[in-house]
This record gives structure tokens, C-alpha cells and sequence, in this order.
């Protein structure tokens, strides 16, 4: 049996997403199917069949999540769906599903969410995570950050809601401009941003541990875990959750860097304030981008201390073999 290789999802336009994949001599027909929850194939409906290796569906942007399920009929269908999950506002609520794992297995889409807050999500937002079914959320944000802006949900949205705050230090932007401007900078030196990597991981392994548990419960409904920009302490989260689901450094390390495409808009917006100031911006790009030497510093350091993050997770978060085998079995598909 040969499986469809290279599936690849772009949106093309507001109302239109294309789908591609190599395309094999002896191929026949691939058969394409759409849901709203790729765990339950009941729901997928045909939407078209080609031998041409690609093709072009309909598709309206931020109105409905779909996945779609590619089925070659000599081996099981593969489901794909766009990563990110386009929003009216928020930047970077992003899919962990379909990453490849050592082993091959893959993980499942639509159970598992990182990003922003949504503190700025519109109605048609709050409408589209109520369809995702998303039921548990884990808010990784400082009181004071959740009292200036509170994720807005439907009313009618049942979700189980955890405020785990992980704190380390306080990013005040006004603040910092002045001590730029006065030429303090040892507090956003590389070496600084990274402590701040290692301590909130260190710090946080409760955090950590509740996060894993719940997300290997059977009955565990679509969980969002989230900070303020979706990209420091959502990356550490996301970092140790795919590291348990034995997804290789190389693919930790992008899933971690696809924040900076994402939240490229906001940072741009906020370059001109800096400059407007009198400061250069390049200075303050650390506290508004995913900075790679920070994530690649953190896992070395985990591999270097702990053996492995899954060492580490185990050890220090307190996550036996039995909740990891869970985990694997609720997250990954072959």
C-alpha cells in the first residue's frame, strides 16, 4: 500500500484553499472528503476526485475549520488542514496536528490548539472556536495581563477554563523604551532572554504536568493552550507536548518559529512606535518575535541536564510512562 506523500494545504484566496500532493505513475484516483471533525469520518462528505495531483476547493475564510481527508483507495486516507487557523483577531491560533513523529505516526488534527489570546477574537471568531468544539483552555498569561484583556468567548460556549500564570519578570513597553533610551540594555541581552526560557520551564513543571494529564484523559475535548503573543511561553508548552509525542528537535524548532509569519503584521505595526520614539527597533525585536537561539537553547539545555525533554518531562513534571503511553495513543494516528 503506498500513501499519499507531500500533502501540502494553501489558501489561495479569501475564498478558496488548494491542495496538492506527489503525484505517482501508477496513481489513480484520489478521492477528497471535507468535515468539521476529522475523528469522525461519518461526518466527511465528498467534494471531488482528480489524478492531476492538486486540487482547487471551496473554502470561505474564517467562517467554518474544515479538514480534509486525501484517500488514494490502495492505503488509509490522510487527513490535512490549513496550520493555521485564520482569524479576524487573533494572529497565531495554530493546529498542532500532522506533525510526523520518529516513529511515523502523525499527530491528529483538531484536538490540540497553541496560539494568542483572544482577547481581540470578533463575534465570527468566538462563533468558529465555538464550531472547533474547543473545551479546555489553559491561560498562561499574568493576573494583570487577563484583567486588561479577557479571552471573549460566546456565552453560550461551554469551555472549561485554567489560569495558570507563568511569570517571569514584567515586559512594560513604555518602560523599556526609556531604558533604551538611557542605553540600559543588559536586561534584553541574548543571554537574559534565554534564562528567561529556562526559568519559566524550570519554574512552571506544574504547569507543564497539568497541561500533559489533561490532554491524555480519554475524554479530553479539543484543548487551546495560550500566552498574550502565542509564541515564549506557548512555545515552551508546545516544545514539551510534542518532545512527549516523540516529534523530532527539527520539527519542534519550526512548529516554535512559525509564530514569527504569524505575528510579522503586529511587529511591523510596532517598529514604527519604536522608531517614533527615538529608539531602534532592532533593540526591542526579541520581546515581538520567536527568537530561534532562545528555543534552540532551551532544548540543549533540557538534553544537557535532564537527558531529554522527555527526561525532563517525566522527571521534573512529575508524568509517568503510563500517562505518556496515553497521550500518544489519544494524539497520534498512523
Amino acid at each position: 500500500m503506498r500513501q499519499l506523500k507531500n500533502t501540502i494545504i494553501e489558501r489561495v484566496n479569501d475564498r478558496q484553499v488548494r491542495i496538492q500532493w506527489e503525484k505517482h505513475p501508477d496513481e489513480g484516483l484520489v478521492s477528497i472528503f471535507r468535515s468539521l471533525d476529522p475523528k469522525n469520518m461519518a461526518t466527511a462528505k465528498s467534494v471531488g476526485k482528480t489524478d492531476q495531483g492538486q486540487l482547487l476547493l471551496e473554502d470561505q475564510k474564517g467562517v467554518s475549520r474544515y479538514y480534509y481527508l486525501l484517500d488514494a483507495g490502495n492505503a488509509p486516507g490522510r487527513w490535512i488542514a490549513e496550520r493555521l487557523v485564520v482569524m479576524e483577531g487573533t494572529v497565531n491560533f495554530r493546529d498542532m496536528g500532522g506533525y510526523q513523529s520518529i516513529d511515523g505516526e502523525r499527530t491528529r488534527w483538531g484536538v490540540l490548539f497553541r496560539g494568542d489570546s483572544l482577547q481581540r477574537a470578533t463575534e465570527n471568531d468566538q462563533e468558529l472556536v465555538k464550531k472547533m468544539n474547543i473545551g479546555q483552555i489553559f491561560d498562561f498569561r499574568r493576573p494583570e495581563e487577563v484583567k486588561k484583556g479577557p479571552n471573549l468567548l460566546k456565552q453560550d460556549h461551554i469551555t472549561e477554563y485554567h489560569h495558570l500564570p507563568v511569570v517571569h519578570g514584567e515586559f512594560n513597553f513604555m518602560a523599556a523604551l526609556e531604558k533604551l533610551k538611557a542605553n540600559e540594555a543588559d536586561w534584553i541581552k541574548e543571554e537574559t532572554i534565554i534564562k528567561g526560557y529556562i526559568d519559566n520551564t524550570v519554574n512552571f513543571t506544574k504547569t507543564w504536568g497539568k497541561v500533559i494529564r489533561q490532554l491524555a484523559q480519554e475524554d479530553c475535548p479539543p484543548l487551546f493552550f495560550h500566552c498574550t503573543a502565542g509564541k515564549d511561553r506557548t512555545g515552551i508548552c508546545a516544545a514539551l507536548i510534542l518532545s512527549a509525542l516523540n516529534i523530532p528537535r527539527e520539527t519542534i524548532l519550526a512548529d516554535y518559529l512559525l509564530s514569527n509569519p504569524c505575528i510579522r503584521g503586529v511587529w511591523l505595526r510596532v517598529q514604527k512606535m519604536i522608531a517614533d520614539q527615538g529608539v531602534n527597533p532592532e533593540k526591542l525585536e526579541p520581546f515581538f518575535t520567536a527568537p530561534e537561539y532562545a528555543m534552540n537553547a532551551l532544548l540543549d539545555h533540557l538534553e544537557q541536564n535532564y537527558e531529554s525533554p522527555l527526561n525532563f518531562i517525566k522527571t521534573q513534571a512529575g508524568i509517568n510512562q503510563e500517562t505518556i503511553d496515553a497521550l500518544r495513543v489519544r494524539l497520534l494516528e498512523s
